[in-house]
Formats: C-alpha cells, structure tokens, sequence
C-alpha cells in the first residue's frame, strides 16, 4: 500500500478544487481578460493583482496552464511557496513540458529547502530551456546550500554565460570560492558583481572578507567603509568591520563600530558578547561582566556569552562564579574545549585537581599547554608517573620553561626515577633557575644516585639561598659523612637533631607525614626505622598497623594492632582499625566486637560511627547503619562519607529524592569517585531527574565505571529528555557490553525511530523481540515502520500481537484502527476505535476517525458528537471542523455549518481543506 506519496495526494485534490472552482458563476469579464491583467501585473511586480487576476480567470477557465504559472510565480513572489507549487503542479499536469512551471516549482522547492526536489525540477527546466539563466542560478544555489559548492559554481557559470549581467551568478559563485578557500577567483567575482551593479552591500561585504583572508586588510578596510557609505552605516557592515578592528588590535574604533551595531539592533546578542571581549582588552571587566549580562538575558543559551564571562571572572580571581559559568558552557556545549580547558584551569586554582585532570585530559592531545597542566594536576593527586608522562607529551611539542623542567623533575623524584630527575633538575638550573629547592632536590636526587660531591655541593647552594630548609641539615650531614668527613657531618647532624630533622623522632614524624599524603609504604619504612631504634612512642605500633592496612597488608596491621591494645587496651583507634582489618578478612562478627569496644572508649567518635554505620548497611541492618549516622552528623553535620550512606539508605528505602540530595551534599564536601556518582545517578533517575541523571552518568562512565549498566541508564536518562541521538550511543555501548539486553535493543530501536533512522531501529526491534518475544512495545514500533512503509500487512500482525500480549492497548488500537479506515475496512476500524474511546472518551484522534466513519453512514449526529469531541482536545484540526461543517449542513443547521466553515479559513488559511471550506461557505450564501 503506498500511502503518502506527495504528488499522488496533490493531483486529485488539484482537480477536485479545479473541478469545484469550473461550476457556474456570474461573469461579467472573459478569462482572457483576467489573464490580460494578470500577465500586465506581473510585468509591473504587482504580484497580489497579479495572483488575484489569474484566480478570478481561472475561475471560468481552470485548465489554463500558461495562467496556473503566471499564477504560480505570484504566489512565488508574495512567499507562498506551498500555493505556488499547487498551481505549478496543475500546470505540468497539464504540459508536462512546460518549462517556466518547472523552474517556478524548483524555486519554491529551493525556498523550502528541499533542495533534491529543487534540483530535480531544475534540472528538467534548463533540459527545456538551455539557455535559462535564473533556473541555473537557482540550482546552483541549491547545491550551495547542500554544500556541494564545485557543482554551485559549475551552475552559477552558465547562469553567468546565459545572461553575462547577472549580478546574482557572480556575487553567488563568489561565495561558493569563498567556501573552497580560493579567494582570488571569489574577489574577481564581487568585483563583477559589482560593476554590474556599484550599489551591492553584499559584494563590498564578501569581497571584503576574502581579502582578509588573503591578508590584505587594508582593502578589506576599504571595501567595507565603501558599505557602510552606500548602507548609510547599516548593522551588518558595521559588524563586520568591528571583526577586522578587532583582529587588528584597534580596540577603541572596534568599540565604536560595536557601539553602532548595539544602537540598531539593541537585541544583538552576538554584539554585546563582542563588545564584552572588546572591554576586556581595555580593562573595562565591569563595563563587559554588565554587557555579557545583557547577552545572557537576551539569550540564556548563548555559549560564547558564558565563557567569555568565565575568563573575565577568572582574569579577576573570582573563581568560584567562574567555575559556575564554564559548568553552564559546558552544560550548553558538552565539546566545547575552551570551556573544558578553562573550567580546568579553575579547579586547579581550587585545589580540585582531580577534576581538573578530568577536564585536561581529553584536551591533551592537541593543546600543549593542557597536556603540561593535565601533568601538574596529576603530580598532585599522587600520580607521579602519569604527571611526568604528560609533562614528556607537552616538552615533545612545545619546549619547556625552567620551571617546567623542575616541575617534571619533581615527579620523577617522587616516583624514584632519579636520572631522569637529576637530568631534568640539571636542566632547569643551567637554563636559569635560582632557587633553593631546585638545588636541594638536585642534590637529594644525586644523593640518591650516590654522586656524593654533586649532592653536597647542591646542598651548600640550597642552603646558603635558605637557611631555614632544616631538613637538608640531616641531608647534608648525610652526604658528609658517605663523603668521609666526620666533622662536617657531626655539625649538620647535631644541626638536625635540634631540628627533628635526622634522630628517630624524624622517621617517625616523618612516617606520619607519608602516611596522611597516602604514602603507605614509606610510612610503614618509617616506623618500622624508628622503632628499630626503639623510639619511644606508644602509638608507634598501632600508627605501623595503620601504613599497613591501607596498603592491604592485613596480617601485618592486625600483628600490630593487637601489640598495641596489649601496650594501651584504652586505644580506641586500634580498636577501630582492627575492626576494619577484621572486616576485610570478612570476619564480621570480630569487626562488630572491636567497634563496640572503640564505641565504649569513645562514645562519640566520629570515626567509629562511620566504620559501624557501614558495616550494619553492608549487613542490612539498615536500621541500625542510620541510626549510627544520625548520631554521627550531630557531632560532624559535614561528614561526607555519612552523608553518601545516608543516601545510599534513603535510596534503599525508594526515598529517591532525599537519597540524590544526601549523596550530593557529600560530593561538595569530597569528590565523588565514579562508583558514587553511578549511584547518584540512580536516585535522580528514579527521582525523575533526568538531566541531573545523565550528568552523573555520563561522569561515571568518563571517571571508569564503563559498565553495561552505566551506559544503559545514560541512555535512559537521555532518552526521557528526549536526547535520542546521546541515547542511542549509550545503548550500542550498553550492547556492546553485554549483548544480551533485550531491553537496550527496544530503548536504542525507539531511540533510532525518533531519529527517523527506520531500519537500524526496525533491526534494533526485531532483536528485541527476538531476545523477548512478549515485548509489546518493540512490536508496536516495528508495526509503525511496517505501516510507514506502506507494509499494511506486517503493520496489521504487529498491532493485533500488542493487543493479544496487552490488552485494551490504546497505541495499539489507534494505530490498527486508522489502518483499517486507510485500508478501507471501516467497521473493522470501528470496532478498535470504539473499544479505545471506551477507555479514553476524549482521544481527539480516534473521535476525529469514529466522525469520519459515522460521516460515511450518514449518521450526522454522531458525527457532529465525535468531530466536537476532537475540535474540544485539539483546537486546530482543521480537518475535524470541516466535517462536523459538512454534517451540520446534512443536517439543515446552516449556521453552525457555515460558523464550522469559516473557522477552518481562519486557523489554516493556506491549506487545502480551507480551499474546501471556502467553496462549502459560497455555496452556504
């Protein structure tokens, strides 16, 4: 069944209002009179006279072709493309060889921007006529705007050879040079165009922009001051001139010309954003913040507004509402890279390294100073081999400052690759840094490499720049006595035992420090150093057991804990962290034991709560975890990980909301890693959230949780903000995971089919139903590409399988009704229509379908019931007012008939059931 071909509609509604315009009405002109006027009119480009003269002569005489054209190209000019191809259809209905309606009907293809269509009809004009100037002119446009400018220029050519005056031919084929980037022939073009005609705005414009592409900004200058003279100082040619000033670091007379713009066309979005950036290179930051403003208001979604608003705010240190403006571009734009690169840039101001790393790394690969900074932010988070890995990728392209050198060497360091540090410390030095520690580490990483003379000289340069670095003292002293020069060593040692710097209070200061910088095995070395020199720190044992249990050594951390319970059985930490050991070794009945113990010691410890709360949740208990929480956030109301639980619970408990709200209290109080933000993610989805949800999402699976799961519940997230193209991405990256999801075939399939992508979604369905042969909706979907495609059989069995597996469906049973009414079964049809307006009396559609069937009974009061009913739910369907029209009029009621006439004419003015209507209202009268 073919159901929707265009034309096919068209050609018997042409002749039905043909048929109708053809009855008999007074005449006091003939039509060749009608069409006299018509044919001067146009001469005169008097084109509503025109169009009113062909229709009043073509009333009398509706098969006349030459008088549908002239028609036609009227309607064409007053912008009424669809009218204008109505009549030039009827025309080639009539002489397919009618070359004028060929050309009127491609343009009004062109203006529609169906450019196929357009080149079609173009194509057969030209065939026609040869040497057709304007049809030439006119497909190549088409190919322009399809971007297919060599085939443009190709056309504009013959428009040109057809009728060497054409000022269009050559002003279009200059911007198609433009667009290849072959400036010279582009400039060659305007200036014909405008010898042709010396008053064009839009060849001095053009020509002006390719000689600034030629670098020749002078004539560019030249041409547009040209405009603005002939424009009398128009908006656009002011615009355009204010780009060039500002591209030539003439900020002020760039402002003036901005100013202009703003003064015209006060809702400018794009001008105040320019006059923003303009202010912000003369220092004028409150002047652009305001201007900016103005362009939010005007615009909200306007990208370039919030990030040129983000660098002025971090220009001016205010980084918080920077970090809030590049959210928002990044919001509005997921790939905008200067917004990503920026918002980085604020985090590592804030300390936020890890998102800041976040936001560099994608940008790594082709900006250097992202690569180097993407370094920084790593060195910081711990990462020492990543960090001096990206440091190498950005030296590679760009070559390294200094401080850039010693940066990278301090990652080497820390990750005890110390040639690679001496080198790049040796490095910085010789290129001109004079500083303290780049001498200090210099040496210390000598001393690690055991070039005892080079670590004792860099020692003397450290300290003699800072005496202060009392640490180096110990170093020093160190170095001495390898070099076997016992009376310097004792000075700097004795130095360093009255600074804490070399006696056993070092290592275990030192053992501390390491351990709350999560260096766990420097810390274990540590104590372990100074308890072989029998340190006297009661804590010592347990601090060991600590470094040992966050570097999974359990059996080791529980050695220890239980020495220190043996020296203190008061030590509530141990107690704690013996309990967790305990719990890792899933031993939860110990761990309970020990935290109740740590609870009894310390009734109010933050900590134990914390460590009991999770392991009640872990059990179920989930009770006794909150109970456990609440008691804890009295004490500590900022406590992130509390928080986190609390949602977790509250999520467990279907309190979506309040679960989404704790879990993101607790991600401003610590960055959540990507496990966490999954997790939120689900409270906001079941929440309904799903912006937020996708948000969460998309960063869980950006930060490593790349699960079947993760991408499944993007989609989702996607798919209810009607994102289909993100939606669809997410579910073949769920399938390409785990394949087996009869789910993510349905949701990509429904996904696909809102893209119009019918047989990827059409394949993506019949997986589905493969995998779950009871998925209505997947069948109901593949029935409507079945239907679509004008496959009334396979639609009719996927619409009867949804109602077996869901009865009463009411998709379903529109959907088999209307194609039972195309089909012609019209009681077939009724009988799904009336079951459907059983459950929903006020479905518009199925009223509009049972009038239409009631209509064909001749069974006018129902008619007029069901068209009421669908008017009262759909206000502008026109079609319904129509009929209950024509049944009013069955019915005698002619002013209700004629009320229901005249109100299709008002709300579809153009279309052809308001032809119908007006017919039906002169008939009326």
């Amino acid at each position: 069944m073919n159901l929707h071909p265009r034309r096919t509609i068209w050609l018997p509604l042409i002749a039905l209002l043909l048929a109708a315009c053809a009855a008999p009405r007074p005449a006091t002109r003939s039509a060749t009179a009608y069409f006299a006027d018509g044919y001067a009119a146009l001469r005169a480009a008097d084109w509503a006279a025109a169009q009113t003269a062909f229709s009043d002569g073509l009333a009398s005489r509706p098969d006349d072709g030459d008088a549908l054209t002239g028609r036609g190209w009227a309607s064409l000019r007053l912008e009424k493309n669809e009218t204008a191809i109505t009549d030039f259809d009827a025309a080639l209905a009539l002489n397919p060889d009618n070359a004028s309606a060929w050309a009127g009907r491609g343009r009004a293809y062109l203006h529609l921007a169906d450019y196929a269509a357009a080149i079609a009809d173009l194509s057969v004009a030209v065939s026609h006529s040869p040497l057709r100037s304007a049809a030439y002119i006119d497909r190549g446009l088409a190919y322009y705007r399809q971007g297919d400018y060599q085939q443009a220029i190709i056309d504009f050519t013959r428009g040109a050879r057809s009728n060497g005056r054409s000022t269009r031919a050559y002003t279009n084929r200059g911007l198609a040079y433009t667009h290849l980037g072959q400036y010279d022939l582009a400039i060659a073009d305007f200036t014909q165009a405008l010898e042709l005609n010396p008053a064009s705005l839009t060849a001095y414009r053009q020509r002006a922009r390719a000689y600034a592409a030629l670098g020749e900004p002078a004539l560019a200058r030249a041409d547009l001051d040209q405009a603005l003279a002939l424009g009398a100082g128009d908006a656009q040619t002011y615009w355009d001139r204010s780009g060039f000033l500002y591209q030539a670091q003439e900020y002020a007379a760039a402002l003036d010309d901005v100013n202009q713009v703003i003064e015209q066309q006060p809702q400018n979005t794009a001008a105040y954003t320019r006059r923003a950036l303009i202010q912000s290179h003369l220092g004028q930051t409150n002047a652009a913040l305001q201007d900016l403003d103005e362009a939010r208001r005007l615009t909200p979604d306007d990208v370039s507004s919030w990030y040129l608003a983000g660098r002025v705010h971090y220009d001016r240190g205010e980084y918080e509402t920077a970090l809030l403006d590049f959210n928002e571009v990044l919001q509005l734009d997921a790939g905008h890279q200067n917004g990503r690169y920026w918002r980085a840039r604020v985090y590592y101001q804030l300390g936020q390294y890890d998102l800041a790393a976040a936001d560099f790394a994608p940008l790594a690969a082709n900006n250097d100073s992202a690569q180097y900074r993407l370094g920084l932010s790593l060195y910081h988070l711990g990462r020492y081999a990543e960090a001096s890995d990206a440091m190498t990728a950005a030296f590679d392209r760009a070559s390294p400052t200094p401080g850039k050198l010693y940066q990278r060497g301090l990652a080497y360091y820390r990750m005890a690759d110390y040639p690679a540090a001496r080198a790049d410390f040796a490095a910085a030095l010789a290129a001109g840094l004079d500083t303290a520690n780049g001498y200090a580490f210099q040496g210390r990483t000598a001393y690690r490499l055991g070039d005892y003379e080079l670590a004792l000289a860099n020692f003397d340069a450290a300290l003699s720049r800072a005496p202060q670095l009392t640490s180096l003292y110990a170093w020093r002293g160190q170095t001495a006595y390898l070099l076997g020069d016992p009376a310097a060593a004792m000075n700097d040692l004795e130095t360093a035992v009255q600074a804490n710097a070399a006696t056993p209070a070092v290592f275990y200061y030192r053992g501390r420090a390491a351990y709350d910088q999560g260096l766990f095995d420097q810390a274990a070395a540590d104590f372990s150093a100074a308890l072989a020199q029998n340190a006297p720190f009661p804590a010592l044992r347990r601090r060991r057991g600590l470094a040992y249990y966050h570097l999974g050594q359990y059996d080791q951390a529980q050695s220890d804990f239980d020495a220190a319970i043996a020296q203190d059985n008061a030590d509530a930490v141990a107690y704690l962290y013996r309990g967790l050991t305990a719990r890792r070794q899933n031993r939860p009945q110990d761990a309970l034991a020990d935290m109740n113990r740590a609870l009894e010691l310390r009734p109010d410890d933050t900590a134990v709560l914390y460590a009991r709360a999770r392991l009640f949740y872990a059990d179920g208990d989930y009770a006794a975890a909150q109970s456990d929480l609440d008691q804890l956030l009295v004490a500590d109301p900022v406590h992130a990980g509390a928080l986190y639980y609390q949602g977790l619970i509250a999520y467990r408990q279907g309190q979506f909301t309040t679960a989404a709200e704790a879990m993101t209290q607790a991600f401003q109080l610590s960055p959540p890693t990507a496990a966490q933000l999954y997790q939120r993610g689900l409270a906001y989805y079941h929440a309904g959230s799903y912006r937020a949800a996708a948000a969460d999402f998309d960063a869980a699976a950006q930060n490593g949780r790349q699960t079947a799961s993760t991408y499944y519940y993007l989609g989702l997230s996607a798919y209810h903000l009607q994102q289909y193209a993100p939606a669809a991405v997410a579910f073949s990256q769920t399938l390409q995971l785990s394949s087996n999801w009869p789910g993510a075939y349905r949701l990509r399939g429904l996904s696909r089919y809102h893209l119009s992508q019918v047989d990827l979604a059409r394949a993506d369905f019949d997986a589905a139903i493969r995998q779950d042969g009871r998925d209505a909706t997947a069948v109901l979907y593949r029935g409507y590409i079945a239907r679509d495609d004008g496959r009334a059989a396979d639609a009719l069995a996927d619409f009867s399988r949804v109602l077996d597996l869901r009865p009463g469906d009411e998709a379903a049973l529109y959907a088999r009704g209307r194609l039972f009414y195309d089909g012609g079964d019209y009681e077939a049809a009724f009988v799904d229509l009336i079951i459907l307006t059983q459950t929903n009396p006020q479905r518009s559609g199925a009223n509009y379908y049972l009038g239409l069937i009631f209509y064909r009974r001749n069974q006018w009061d129902e008619t007029v019931a069901h068209m009421t009913t669908a008017v009262t739910q759909e206000p502008d369907r026109a079609w319904a007012f129509y009929y209950r029209g024509l049944a009013y009029r069955r019915l005698q009621q002619f002013d209700a008939a004629g009320s229901d006439f005249a109100h299709v004419v008002e709300i579809a003015p153009s279309s052809r059931v308001a032809a119908l209507a007006q017919l039906r209202l002169k008939k009326l009268k």
